[in-house]
């Protein structure tokens, strides 16, 4: 049986995205540090984007998601 742990995921401070950039980097910090010879597995998902939102995820399983084609508006990740 596998014991769950409780852990402390976060992606960083808030992230402003001046226009003409439409872009941004998102990085997965998480604590405590996977165990010697295993990973941890990464589902980034958009919480709230508006509904004509047409922007790509690149990365959604990776520690590291790319977010393109960013409209002006508000996202939550």
């Amino acid at each position: 049986m596998k014991v769950m742990k409780k852990l402390v995921v976060s992606a960083g401070d808030s992230v402003q995205v001046t226009l003409p950039k439409n872009e941004v980097e998102l990085n997965a910090f998480v604590f405590p540090e996977p165990p010697p010879g295993t990973s941890y597995s990464y589902d980034w998902r958009l919480i709230t984007h508006p509904t004509d939102y047409s922007g790509e995820m690149e990365g959604k399983h990776s520690q590291i998601l790319k977010l393109s084609k960013v409209k002006l508006s508000l996202l939550g990740i």
